[in-house]
């Protein structure tokens, strides 16, 4: 709270007051490491698609404005046993620290990785 309260007064005398430090991340910024073991972890867990017709067009283009293609990996379990297991293997690597919510697989999840839903 005191470095809040210093950053506020030296704000307040400058000409242009800024209360944004270029070098603070927000509280709940998810690690760019731990973020690229989910993604990686969800490439490892999903099941690609065994028909050559199963691609996706990425919706990102490339430089050269060609879309790659993709094999879709489908996801067949519930997204909280999938958490579970993901995060276990994190807590593993990283240690107990480790955490993960369903919205953050959610989030982390790229183009091709699509639920399989039963009908």
């Amino acid at each position: 709270m005191s470095k809040a309260g210093a950053r506020v007064k030296q704000a307040q005398k400058s000409e242009r007051p800024s209360f944004y430090v270029a070098e603070e991340t927000s509280c709940n910024a998810y690690p760019a490491e731990w973020a690229t073991f989910v993604e990686d972890c969800l490439d490892d867990l999903t099941r690609p698609s065994e028909c050559a017709n199963d691609e996706v067009r990425n919706p990102q283009a490339e430089p050269n404005g060609l879309h790659k293609t993709h094999r879709i990996h489908w996801i067949n379990s519930r997204m909280e046993d999938l958490r579970d297991a993901i995060e276990a293997l994190g807590k593993e690597q990283y240690g107990e620290d480790f955490h993960l919510s369903v919205a953050t697989v959610d989030k982390l999840k790229k183009y091709y990785h699509r639920c399989v839903h039963a009908a």
